[in-house]
């Protein structure tokens, strides 16, 4: 396997894109950050603003995780990062 180019994959997926990957809505919305429930700890209360993404990244006030998108795959999906990367990179129709 020939390595990743971690930037690459962030330039190819958006935070945005792995966002509807994985089902999450904001409960929220104030310029371009938007909070709702998180879906690392799995939060279960519906109003939860705990979750903030942004254009910078993602963090959860809760869990205190953050990241950008590969992290969040990695994290939502139970993957390590490479991983992570090599599927986003799947799913996003580009050859690995």
């Amino acid at each position: 396997m020939r390595p990743i180019d971690f930037q690459a994959v962030k330039r190819l997926v958006s935070l945005a894109k792995v966002l509807e990957w994985i089902g999450w809505r904001p409960r929220w919305t104030e310029g371009q950050e938007r909070r709702g429930p998180c879906p690392v700890h799995t939060s279960r209360n519906p109003d939860s603003r705990s979750f903030a993404a942004g254009p910078d990244g993602w963090f959860c006030h809760s869990c205190k995780r953050g990241g950008l998108q590969i992290e969040l795959y990695a994290l939502f999906y139970q993957l390590k990062p490479l991983a992570a990367a090599v599927e986003m990179c799947n799913r996003a129709g580009e050859a690995v």
